[in-house]
């Protein structure tokens, strides 16, 4: 068996495998093949290929051009287009505490991988395709860069590309069983991968155009043979490239097998020429566990050779395509977008114009046999505006002008225009059209129920955001394993660096598990913009309080507004005013940093005026205790006065009893004791006051 036919089921040849998986993809053309050819339709309504050969011809016939006036394409714009400017947010949240740091250096990488593959405009077509013809496809898979390292890609691919089981309806393709996918390879390219088929390949290669031109066709033309269009016959080189209709098909099949459990390589299907799974089994890092699951296999193959056959080499084990869907028949569960019922009404649209400028250039005439001589003459008269008509006299001729037909045909086009807008959810309001609603709440009411209409196509596209994120998740842990520096691309024009798998625990990539969030924004463009008003009037107010909170009020408006360069807006007023950007890190840094100061400033001001007035109290206090002993110097020299005047008193009694003629000169002293000591009291206090 060749190297790179590997793992096949139930010990089938590579003969019995391409005869099965032919077998399926035949079978699922043949089943969906009036399904493509309505979706291609749809498509080409949008591009304005809206008239059937016969209906030309009738056109034509009469002298007129097939005018398209296409009412689909700005209704489907204006979706398409909201779809840009609001494009969802994502996140990584980790699946244990000690996952933390290492989930915000996954959601950097899932940004990388977004920034270099330029995912938002790949996942804008896929949702293009879905709102045209009702599936869209996106791949998320490993390749190889020019100097033989595996990188991840995220691309979108051609509806017409793939063929997907039709018995599943699940957007997720949970219940799908295989899906394929059909390219046109230049011969030396596919040499380059497969240069052991060198010769069944250069057998089965032919121009490059003409197998080109035969696969478009097998896609939407109603005269292509889906059954025989494998069939690739030989052409001369006719000095074109050498190209092979190779397909590529995904497909799950239920087996047991075995599966590592435990260690870096847990929930990996075991293969035993894998040396990492050989030493996990030896060094113990690992044990063999039987599980029964469905498989995911991979087989890349031409119509006689069978290039490719093996397991998937992700760990995810799912398909590596993402599908968009916007409806689904309910009989026969295939998808359609929101051109399909739009067709009826607008090639009754071009109908009814192309009768009014049919008419409103006509003329009729009504006349009696031989009024004129010259009918051919008079076809050429009536048709010019400043006609001339000779008629027989007595005859009765009279031109009759069709301008009031006209006008019906435009009345109901119109009623063809306004019906294309309802059903499409995109009203007038939305378009910015004048209609008959004239208050403001009128207006908003129909643009949100515009808006409401078209909300399944946005979730189901956030649905397949959601697939592509936990896809491209899985291949950074299996595959970006090597020490590498990054550099992720900043909103605000900053750019960050970043060291993965350098040693330390929070960049090891794939020592940890991780899940993919979408963090979808939870206003409408009419919601969006009336709050984006509010906060605008709100933010002077608020600035008057605090500046910062002001401008901070002021940038989110601008976010939630659809004005172009809002955060630059932002920025210049930042600067105007002196006010650091708090998304900026080093903004931020010198913001955290004036902060401090400023903090440092106010307690060193507060110890300031606390020391002030606690001098202050100090001072009062002495000046009290000051005052206090004054006064009771004072007192104490009263008392001391006092003091004198008694022993002068009793010296004068022992006089009197050593001298009894002065007892009654005793007596009188004694009975005025009182107030001779307040007499003196007094004059004390007089004494001191008049000494002070």
């Amino acid at each position: 068996m060749n190297a790179t036919i590997r793992d096949l089921i139930n010990g089938e040849t590579a003969e019995d495998c391409l005869d099965r998986l032919l077998g399926w993809y035949e079978r699922e053309v043949s089943r969906q093949y009036d399904s493509r050819l309505e979706r291609a339709k749809d498509a080409d309504f949008f591009d304005g290929e809206q008239f059937d050969a016969k209906t030309k011809a009738e056109l034509e016939g009469r002298g007129q051009s097939a005018l398209v006036f296409n009412d689909i394409k700005p209704a489907i714009l204006w979706i398409l287009g909201n779809e840009r400017r609001n494009r969802n947010e994502w996140d990584v949240k980790p699946r244990s505490e000690d996952d933390v740091q290492p989930a915000l250096t996954k959601a950097k990488l899932i940004k990388y991988i977004d920034d270099i593959n330029n995912a938002r405009f790949e996942r804008s077509e896929a949702f293009a395709a879905a709102t045209k013809t009702g599936e869209g496809w996106t791949q998320v898979y490993i390749a190889n860069d020019e100097w033989g390292d595996p990188e991840i890609r995220f691309r979108h691919v051609d509806w017409r590309e793939v063929l997907a089981d039709s018995s599943g309806i699940r957007q997720d393709c949970q219940d799908v069983g295989f899906i394929f996918r059909t390219k046109i390879v230049p011969l030396n390219e596919l040499l380059s991968h497969f240069p052991d088929y060198e010769d069944d390949l250069t057998d089965q290669s032919v121009d490059e155009e003409q197998l080109v031109s035969e696969h478009r066709e097998s896609a939407y033309s109603a005269n292509a043979d889906f059954g025989g269009s494998l069939s690739l016959h030989k052409f001369s080189w006719l000095n074109g490239r050498r190209a092979v209709r190779v397909i590529e098909c995904w497909y799950r099949n239920h087996e047991r097998v075995d599966v590592l459990r435990d260690g870096p390589l847990d929930r990996t299907v075991f293969d035993k020429d894998d040396p990492e799974h050989q030493a996990a089994l030896q060094a113990g890092q690992s044990y063999l566990a039987k599980v029964n699951r469905r498989q995911m296999y991979c087989a890349i193959f031409t119509q006689d050779t069978l290039l490719w056959h093996s397991r998937s080499p992700y760990r995810h084990n799912d398909f590596p395509y993402v599908r968009r869907t916007v409806f689904r028949d309910d009989r026969s569960k295939n998808p359609y977008g929101l051109i399909r019922d739009l067709r009826d009404p607008q090639s009754d649209l071009n109908h009814r114009r192309n009768k009014a400028l049919f008419l409103a250039s006509t003329r009729r005439v009504v006349m009696d046999e031989g009024a004129v001589k010259d009918i051919k003459k008079l076809e050429a008269e009536v048709a010019r505006p400043d006609a001339i008509i000779e008629k027989q006299r007595g005859a009765a001729f009279e031109v009759i002008e069709n301008l009031s037909m006209a006008a019906s045909q435009l009345d109901m086009a119109n009623q063809d225009s306004a019906y294309i807008r309802q059903i499409s959810g995109v009203t007038g309001e939305n378009q910015g059209l004048p209609t008959n609603a004239t208050s403001g709440i009128a207006i908003q009411a129909r643009a949100e129920q515009g808006t409401i209409i078209t909300t399944m196509v946005f979730d189901n596209s956030s649905s397949a955001h959601q697939k592509e994120g936990e896809l491209v998740l899985s291949l950074i842990e299996q595959f970006m394993t090597q020490q590498q520096q990054i550099r992720i691309a900043g909103e605000r024009g900053k750019d960050e660096f970043m060291q993965i798998n350098d040693g330390r625990p929070e960049t090891d990539i794939t020592a940890t598990k991780a899940d993919f969030v979408i963090s979808e924004r939870k206003y409408q463009a009419t919601l969006r913009q009336a709050l984006s008003e509010q906060l605008i009037q709100s933010a002077g107010q608020i600035a008057s309080l605090s500046p910062q909170a002001g401008l901070a009020a002021l940038e989110m408006a601008l976010e939630l507004s659809d004005l172009p360069n809002g955060m630059e807006m932002a920025k210049r007023i930042r600067e105007a005013s002196g006010i650091p950007d708090p998304h900026d890190p080093e903004s931020a840094k010198a913001m955290q940093e004036q902060q401090a100061q400023q903090a440092q400033l106010q307690q060193q001001q507060m110890q300031l005026e606390l020391q002030g007035k606690q001098a202050e109290i100090a001072e009062k206090q002495a000046r009290a205790e000051a005052a206090k002993a004054q006064a009771e110097h004072v007192e104490a020299q009263a008392i001391e006065r006092k003091t004198a005047a008694i022993g002068q008193a009793i010296a004068t009694a022992q006089l009197v009893e050593a001298n009894p003629h002065l007892a009654q000169t005793a007596d009188d002293l004694l009975q005025n004791m009182d107030q001779i000591l307040n007499t003196e009291t007094d004059e004390g206090r007089s004494q001191g006051e008049s000494d002070e």
